[in-house]
């Protein structure tokens, strides 16, 4: 998610109008606008017939994004907002919605968001080896499947160090869409000390439609085969010592065949003064025939406050056909 940069209730000011700026300065209410901005070039080799495509990305890594809090006289706080995928490198290029939401914050009672957002489980347990990744998401390690982020209702709570979250997704069990189902994926959080868990897991509706058509809920598979998946679980561990970074990680993603296919990896993220570096490793097995390990390795140096340049190599076993993937670019978050 993006951060909140110290222009950023200037530029909406400027944007807005006096009205604006008038909400924007009061107490109780706080506006965002934030940007990344990026490109890289990346280069990709094809496992099975070692043919290479080289390629000036901009897709993955850019967003625009406003948010809005509104805190009542009663503590409840109204949040709303909005974000677009964009890509600078493709002309005339269409922006995407992505991270929609609309949401109620009631103390004690905890906070109610509806929308089209990645879920809890999803950020914190199925992307959690990738969290230095910079560039496009085919040159990471695999992702193992959690939901899809259409049509989502949240339930998130903190009870001091603890984080209770509840993501149900409406989907549907054919293809028809004519027999309705709501898949419920939840996750638990706890921190102790330096060292955070996380534990979550649930079912996934087997089709979903964001604009009226059915699209099955799938993943892609080592031999690019695409697999129907009805449940996943995992647990994820975080730990911080100072400027190192560890992260290790137990998934599974039961597909509607009732095959259970592994994802169990470790991570570590380093930074010295400037320069930030990744190292993952991952060990699928998704059947008899398909087990590998993957590599990734990424170098980020900040060359101004909030501007980066990362350089990300991988090599990825077969996953969607790609055998080694390389990337270098740059990034500018304002």
């Amino acid at each position: 998610m993006m951060k909140k940069t110290a222009i950023a209730l200037g530029i909406a000011a400027m944007t807005f109008g006096a009205q604006a700026a008038d909400l924007i300065n009061t107490e109780d209410n706080k506006f965002e606008l934030n940007v990344d901005v990026g490109a890289y070039y990346q280069s990709r080799t094809t496992a099975t017939t070692g043919v290479v495509t080289s390629q000036l990305l901009g897709k993955g890594i850019n967003q625009i994004q406003l948010r809005n809090t509104k805190t009542l006289p009663n503590g409840w706080k109204i949040i709303g907002q909005a974000e677009l995928d964009y890509d600078p490198v493709g002309d005339n290029a269409p922006a995407l919605s992505d991270d929609m939401r609309v949401a109620v914050d009631v103390p004690v009672w905890g906070r109610i968001s509806a929308g089209q957002f990645d879920s809890f489980y999803e950020d914190n347990i199925a992307e959690s080896l990738g969290f230095w990744g910079i560039g496009d998401l085919g040159a990471f390690a695999a992702e193992p499947a959690s939901t899809s982020d259409g049509k989502r209702l949240q339930y998130y709570n903190k009870y001091g160090d603890l984080q209770v979250v509840l993501d149900a997704t409406f989907g549907y069990a054919t293809s028809a869409l004519t027999s309705q189902e709501i898949g419920v994926v939840g996750t638990v959080a706890y921190k102790i000390g330096d060292l955070q868990l996380f534990v979550g897991g649930g079912y996934v509706p087997s089709y979903y439609s964001d604009a009226g058509t059915a699209t099955q809920n799938t993943f892609k598979t080592v031999n690019n085969s695409s697999v129907v998946y009805t449940n996943v679980g995992g647990i994820t561990a975080t730990y911080t010592m100072g400027a190192t970074k560890l992260a290790a990680s137990m998934q599974s993603v039961t597909a509607a065949s009732g095959a259970i296919y592994a994802y169990n990896g470790a991570a570590v993220e380093q930074t010295i003064d400037a320069w930030k570096l990744g190292l993952t490793m991952l060990q699928v097995n998704e059947g008899a025939a398909n087990q590998f390990t993957q590599y990734g390795l990424g170098i980020n140096y900040t060359i101004a406050p909030k501007a980066i340049v990362f350089m990300e190599a991988n090599s990825l076993g077969a996953t969607n056909t790609y055998g080694n993937a390389f990337e270098f670019g740059m990034k500018y978050t304002f």
